[in-house]
């Protein structure tokens, strides 16, 4: 595990590895930022090391369109499972 932590710290700057640490913790993380500041990279740090961490459980994860989860999954190094994807649109008038 000690490799993987430095290679994550390799990948990450100081802030980006703070946001990890806190979606590894108990309770809700969110993960804002201008385009182009890491967050695909290290909410899909945050999903790898928890879906390692604990296999039998499931991660929710909440993004503003397809687009988001496609580019997420796509950057994403995740086992592949039966429930991996669910997605649900929101109805516009």
């Amino acid at each position: 595990m000690l490799a993987e932590r430095e290679r994550i710290a390799y990948e990450l700057s100081g802030s980006q590895l703070d946001a990890v640490s806190s979606g590894l913790k108990h309770g809700l993380t969110l993960i804002d930022g201008a385009p182009g500041t890491g967050k695909t990279r290290v909410v899909s740090h945050i999903i790898s090391s928890l879906l390692t961490l604990h296999p039998n459980e499931c991660v929710l994860v909440l993004v503003h369109s397809n687009s988001a989860l496609n580019e997420l999954f796509k950057t994403a190094s995740l086992p592949r499972r039966p429930d991996t994807r669910l997605r649900a649109n929101r109805a516009r008038h």
